[in-house]
């Protein structure tokens, strides 16, 4: 408490968005332990922060790049997390606040915040982040200014209008989550950040006026609080996009508790307890809004159950279990666009995880650089398909600002999703050609209960070439003929292939971008590039014994045979992977 260093790193991508949220946890948990004890020492360090942050040279990583020290440089996720950690302050501290402490942290919030803010969101001078529905930015931006504005009231004549903005401008991120049923298209640690600080804004908003407030009073809206753990199944994060990781934060219980989920509760603690260190915690004040948002020992109730399948059908996610919660298989898979915010080349992608253990995972960004939003964005490995559990054609994937739906698929004794990708494979163009990349490409997941998860793909060509299905694991790798068997954890997971031309299994390593230990590859190859229509079917299969898939190419189609023990079970689909109207007895 007596040292006022802060360690953030100071070359780190966006070091001044990191010095905020250190102080922030500061200020928090100094002035939630003075609310404990009463003790002036942790409200003096409050405060004492609380000076430093409003004599900050800039607030904006990119205005300090510039040299630009105006506060009206700028109003970017630092200025939004600022204006939070100000309102906080001065809510908790009101009553005690001496005339020439409240004209000092008046003038701070007006001069760096609000003022910034007003001017920033003047029609005709607005930025990128304003009003945009599917966005984390305008949640912390205008959320924390909004936050500011409610803190203020009264005691300065600008706040009415900063909140009657924030409120105009968060509006339609409840408005598209309402559309996606909760999700959200910038992956699951972007959901935890926007949705902290969109929670406290209107959580708050609710708190002054004394009544609901629209944007949580539609079960669409309510639908969130399950979204990422429908994404993180015993604590593996299997959402998509940059930053895949996800924790359960104090907000989350609150969040819960508005929307009458007590059943939430259990899920959200088992998840904390089985992450051995919460990666934000260094940062945010995550143990202070513990105490004040964790309800305490509640009730143990069964969470709500079910079997099959997720979808969420606006960002096109989707969840294949065989129950829930604690499923035994699971796997995640992405369509949608890449056309969002944080996304990667990922569409056709999946994450597997059985019995608990994340066998099947994705190569994601867990550090950003210079490069990592320029326009060569995508020659980044992380995010480029090659990096994705996905189909390469000729060695490419699927192209930039691409899109693919993810469309239900039913057969009997299966359930699964259906995806073709043959737009989003894009052109070829050369000297001699522009055409599409491929006639057709389609993959299709089937889940089949007891014995695991089938993914079949089938790619059509206008002249012979490669096809490849890769897929990432951390397990260990042992190798078999068209077999192999991935143990991780002391648990074992065996994948059997088929092809209806001659192709093998060959094992690579990664080369990530930072300097990391890669993870294994295993491609699904073909062996020569002698072929214009190519079928492949993986099996990853749970059960103890061997079991097999074939395939039998026929001209309107394919028959998929799926053995295990004494257990058969055969399904036909067309050229383009549905169910045909005459399925195999």
């Amino acid at each position: 408490m007596r040292d006022a260093r802060l360690y953030f790193d100071p070359y780190d991508h966006n070091a001044l968005l990191l010095r905020a949220r250190e102080v922030q946890g500061r200020i928090f948990t100094l002035l939630v332990r003075w609310y404990q004890t009463t003790e002036p020492r942790y409200r003096e360090a409050a405060f004492r922060d609380l000076r430093a942050l409003g004599a900050w040279e800039h607030w904006s990583w990119d205005a300090s790049r510039r040299k630009d020290a105006d506060p009206k440089a700028d109003f970017d996720l630092s200025y939004g997390e600022n204006c939070f950690t100000l309102a906080f302050a001065y809510d908790c501290l009101r009553g005690t606040l001496s005339d020439a402490e409240r004209n000092e942290l008046v003038s701070v919030a007006r001069r760096r915040g609000l003022d910034p803010f007003l001017f920033h969101t003047e029609k005709g001078n607005r930025l990128g982040w304003w009003g945009a529905p599917d966005t984390n930015w305008n949640a912390v931006c205008a959320g924390g200014a909004g936050m500011l504005a409610i803190a203020l009231g009264n005691d300065d004549p600008v706040a009415a209008e900063a909140l009657h903005r924030a409120e105009q401008s968060v509006g339609p991120f409840f408005a598209h989550l309402q559309s996606t049923h909760g999700a959200c298209p910038e992956g699951l640690a972007y959901w935890n950040y926007g949705m902290r600080y969109a929670t406290y804004f209107v959580l708050s908003l609710e708190a002054v006026r004394g009544r609901p407030h629209p944007w949580l009073e539609t079960p669409q809206v309510a639908a969130t609080v399950d979204f990422p753990l429908h994404f993180s199944p015993f604590a593996a994060t299997t959402g998509f996009g940059d930053i895949n990781t996800w924790v359960p934060l104090p907000f989350h219980y609150a969040l819960a508790g508005r929307f009458n989920r007590p059943d939430v509760v259990p899920q959200l603690d088992r998840q904390a307890n089985r992450i051995k260190r919460i990666p934000h915690k260094d940062h945010w004040a995550y143990d202070a809004e513990m105490l004040l948002l964790h309800p305490g020992a509640t009730k143990i109730l069964r969470p709500k159950l079910w079997t099959g399948r997720r979808h969420y059908p606006k960002v096109d996610w989707g969840v294949l279990a065989d129950r829930w919660p604690q499923p035994r298989l699971y796997a995640s898979i992405r369509g949608g666009s890449t056309a969002v915010p944080h996304s990667h080349l990922d569409l056709l992608s999946f994450h597997l995880v059985s019995e608990g253990r994340h066998f099947i995972d994705s190569c994601t960004i867990h550090e950003y650089l210079d490069t990592s939003f320029s326009e060569r964005r995508w020659e980044l490995f992380e995010t480029a398909p090659a990096a994705k559990n996905t189909l390469l054609v000729n060695g490419l994937g699927i192209t930039s600002n691409s899109m693919v739906n993810l469309e239900p698929l039913d057969l009997p004794g299966a359930t699964g999703f259906r995806m073709d990708a043959t737009q989003a494979m894009g052109r070829t163009v050369g000297r001699a050609s522009d055409r599409p990349a491929v006639e057709a490409c389609v993959r299709a997941f089937l889940h089949i209960p007891t014995i695991g998860l089938i993914v079949i793909d089938t790619v059509r060509l206008l002249h012979p070439g490669r096809v490849e299905a890769r897929f990432h694991t951390p397990a260990r790798i042992r190798r078999g003929r068209h077999r192999l068997t991935l143990s991780l954890g002391g648990r074992h997971l065996r994948v059997t292939f088929a092809s209806n031309v001659p192709a093998d299994v060959f094992l690579a390593h990664t080369a990530p971008t930072l300097p990391t230990e890669g993870q294994h590859v295993f491609r699904w190859c073909t062996l020569a590039r002698a072929h214009t229509q190519v079928l492949f079917a993986t099996l990853f299969s749970t059960t103890a014994g061997l079991a097999s898939i074939k395939l039998d190419q026929s001209t309107d189609g394919a028959v998929v045979s799926v053995l295990s023990g004494k257990r058969r079970i055969k399904f036909k689909l067309d050229a383009s992977l549905k169910p045909c109207a005459r399925q195999q007895p």
